[in-house]
């Protein structure tokens, strides 16, 4: 969490302890992530009402989000996690179009991830305000072997990002599950604390 001393050098994008982000945007799950509703062990926010909850997949506070790869029976085999980075200005548009967040000040976005079994694969991904449609403007694999079954600090270099990719606008930050990035159906990875940080 992000605390009074450090408020300079940090912005907490999404911890999951309330809904949606903690900057007022959508947080979703599309394609082969997409929850089949009527099960309760599908993607989303994990929390004590959830059936089988355990503190072990939750970094700090008592809720994360949960990431299960292809368990809807019309699932794509892309699976993406997205977390918008403010308010929806035009839901009649698409894709949406939000108030997007200068983060050109900040080095890294870091988070904490785990994998239920490890080996569990994923891919960072950003977007700014001029994409077009909902293609990745870049991503960056921090873990090419895989998430690992202990909760891992993960630190991507926002300014290391591809050079066309305005850090000034930035619309969108995701992450990638899916079977396209070598997930079987049923990986489960937990994520939880998204910051931009100076430090």
């Amino acid at each position: 969490m992000t605390t009074p001393l450090f408020a300079a050098q940090q912005l907490m994008m999404a911890d999951f302890e309330r809904w949606p982000n903690n900057l007022n945007g959508e947080i979703g799950v599309y394609g082969g992530g997409e929850p089949d509703w009527e099960r309760p062990d599908q993607s989303w926010f994990y929390d004590p009402n959830t059936p089988g909850y355990h503190p072990k997949n939750v970094k700090s506070g008592v809720k994360s989000f949960r990431l299960v790869n292809s368990m809807n029976p019309n699932s794509a085999i892309w699976a993406t996690f997205s977390i918008d980075l403010g308010p929806t200005i035009d839901v009649k548009k698409v894709p949406k179009k939000i108030k997007s967040l200068d983060v050109s000040g900040y080095k890294y976005l870091t988070f904490w991830i785990r994998g239920q079994k490890g080996g569990e694969h994923f891919r960072v991904a950003f977007r700014d305000a001029k994409a077009k449609n909902y293609q990745d403007e870049s991503t960056y694999t921090p873990m090419p072997k895989g998430a690992l079954k202990e909760w891992t600090f993960v630190k991507v270099p926002i300014g290391k990002m591809n050079p066309r990719l305005k850090l000034s606008e930035l619309d969108m930050v995701g992450i990638h599950f899916g079977k396209n990035i070598g997930n079987a159906k049923g990986s489960t990875l937990f994520v939880d604390d998204f910051v931009f940080t100076k430090e």
